[in-house]
């Protein structure tokens, strides 16, 4: 991969981490603890706001009694959580604008091809791409954690809620990672407290699932046929196992693996926030809120990665390296990465350029 191209993957990849991560934290988890009724009591000046609180106010109670109840924020908290709420749709907005300059669309980006980034890099692309990081810069490494962290006062019992299993894995970003500075994340495996380095022993077992193996094995990947009579099957979704191990994944297992591996991609301060926080080790913080801090902590060390790697792109230099032809390639090709919610496998067979099987490990079968 041409370097300015991978730089670009990476930059690529970290903008996508940190749109999920504030999409996760202020449209999908803080709604459940900040019901609308709140926004009666609010009196700032946020134009969105005060629309909002109007409409609340003009229905009928009936109509929002099912979203209210006994919430433990001060009205200065509530007043702090609602503009911090706009303020994150403002972010995501600027977030989605840099994925479209460097993916053309998001999620599914277009530019990502063999030998590099098929993206048109000029002084000017990277001018914009930072400035549009220093517009959420600030919220992303100041609000988010605050927030998270106020959450957590507020709701002590997440500290305990949503224990994991405290086998973890994290398969890097699928780059060199033998020198940490080339990659997002280093990729490791703790298993019974002890870090290993990953090797490939991804599989899925389908024991209970409702599947069966063929009565002759296919010559390419590995197939299943769907069984829906078989006994003691309940599900149709296959179970990842790491040598025979199901593990947890995502932004805590990246943390602990990062940390225990001696890289030092977040603030060191984070690990003493969350053992402070939680009570407990870092390797046992695999907990809602653990994961929730977690994820926080990680958006301000991906900004701070995003500044590096718009550094390291040389508008003078290829994005992509055009070495053979793709489209006559034979083979069979597996990739690793670190997606938002943790391990993505993909693997596939070539012949002549075209796909003959494809099998995908998602980070929610892991989880």
């Amino acid at each position: 991969v041409a370097e300015t191209g991978r730089a670009l993957r990476q930059f690529l990849l970290a903008a996508s981490l940190l749109h999920a991560h504030v999409r996760q934290f202020y449209q999908q988890a803080l709604p459940d603890f900040l019901p609308p009724a709140t926004l009666t009591a609010y009196e700032g000046d946020y134009p969105q706001l005060t629309r909002l609180r109007d409409v609340v106010e003009t229905k009928s109670s009936k109509d929002w009694r099912r979203y209210t109840y006994d919430q433990p924020f001060s009205a200065a908290e509530q007043a702090q959580l609602w503009e911090h709420r706009v303020l994150a749709e403002r972010t995501l907005v600027v977030l989605q604008r840099m994925l479209a300059v460097l993916g053309g669309k998001f999620p599914v980006a277009m530019s990502v091809v063999p030998g590099g980034m098929s993206v048109h890099l000029s002084e000017a692309t990277v001018l914009r791409l930072r400035s549009y990081l220093g517009e959420v810069r600030e919220f992303l490494e100041d609000a988010l954690p605050e927030d998270a962290t106020l959450l957590i006062k507020r709701y002590p019992a997440l500290k305990a809620a949503g224990r994991g299993r405290e086998d973890l894995l994290c398969v890097g970003t699928g780059e060199d990672d033998s020198a940490f500075e080339t990659s997002l994340f280093p990729s490791g495996v703790l298993v019974g407290g002890k870090l290993e380095r990953f090797a490939a022993l991804a599989a899925e077992s389908i024991r209970y699932a409702y599947y069966r193996l063929p009565t002759e094995q296919p010559a390419k990947g590995v197939l299943v046929a769907p069984a829906p009579d078989k006994p003691e099957a309940y599900s149709w979704i296959k179970a990842p196992r790491y040598g025979g191990r199901a593990l947890e994944t995502g932004p805590l297992a990246r943390l602990v693996i990062t940390y225990l591996s001696g890289a030092r991609l977040h603030d060191p301060k984070l690990v003493d926030v969350i053992e402070k926080t939680l009570g407990v080790p870092l390797v046992r913080a695999n907990t809602v809120a653990g994961r929730m801090l977690a994820r926080a902590g990680e958006a301000g060390a991906l900004v701070e990665r995003c500044e590096t790697l718009l550094d390291q792109m040389d508008p003078a230099q290829p994005t992509v390296q055009s070495e053979g032809d793709p489209l006559r390639s034979s083979g069979e090709g597996i990739g690793y990465v670190e997606a938002p919610a943790g391990a993505l496998q993909h693997r596939m067979v070539l012949e002549r350029g075209r796909i003959v099987f494809y099998d995908i490990i998602s980070p929610s079968t892991w989880n």
